[in-house]
């Protein structure tokens, strides 16, 4: 609409003759428009206007019939304003000795395993996988499993020399229920290997 103006100029240079068909729809394209955006204006700032008298209006009439209901002017409800920050950052900060307690010791013992680095500090090197490939989860000291493992296939090379070679005998296994600390003399009087 802005270009009409303009466009018409040009065309105008151009031919040094006036089309009045181009003008006339040219300015009846330009009235058209700039109409109903006048109308629209004029519409919505009516609608507007009416929305707020029917607004403060029924607004009036609720506190009337309050008024008249309760006798007497109504109080409004105000919003109670406070602060919700903490001004005392000691409330707010957990002690050392508070998350000391809540961490599981399996926690310690495996993150103390795995920050010596190395082939050492490799997860599954510190954690017991059974013969069926389960993950053994116990309390147990990585290094002490390491220890009590060696001390199994020592006791098996001690074996009897008949029970070593092949097809000559077999090797018997003793699992042992009781929880008890003498896991070497039970395998040495059971004759059998302690499995975990």
């Amino acid at each position: 609409i802005d270009e009409a103006a303009s466009a018409a100029e040009s065309r105008r240079i151009q031919r040094r003759n006036v089309n009045f068909q181009k003008a006339s729809c040219t300015l009846d394209a330009s009235v058209k428009i700039y109409s109903t955006r006048v109308d629209d204006t004029w519409s919505s700032a009516f609608r507007v206007q009416e929305n707020l008298s029917r607004t403060t209006a029924a607004q009036a009439e609720r506190e009337a019939a309050e008024r008249a209901k309760f006798g007497g002017a109504r109080t409004s409800a105000r919003l109670q304003i406070q602060r919700t920050l903490e001004k005392s950052p000691t409330n707010i900060t957990v002690s050392e000795l508070e998350t000391e307690h809540a961490r599981d010791p399996l926690f310690h013992v495996m993150a103390g395993a795995l920050e010596r680095g190395g082939a050492a500090g490799m997860l599954l090197a510190n954690l017991g996988v059974t013969d069926g490939g389960r993950i053994l989860l116990d309390e147990e000291d990585p290094e002490e499993r390491r220890r009590r493992l060696q001390r199994e296939r020592a006791l098996l090379r001690k074996a009897a020399p008949e029970q070593r070679q092949p097809g000559a005998g077999s090797v018997s296994f003793a699992i042992d229920d009781d929880d008890d600390d003498d896991d070497e003399e039970d395998m040495e009087k059971d004759g059998g290997v302690d499995i975990p």
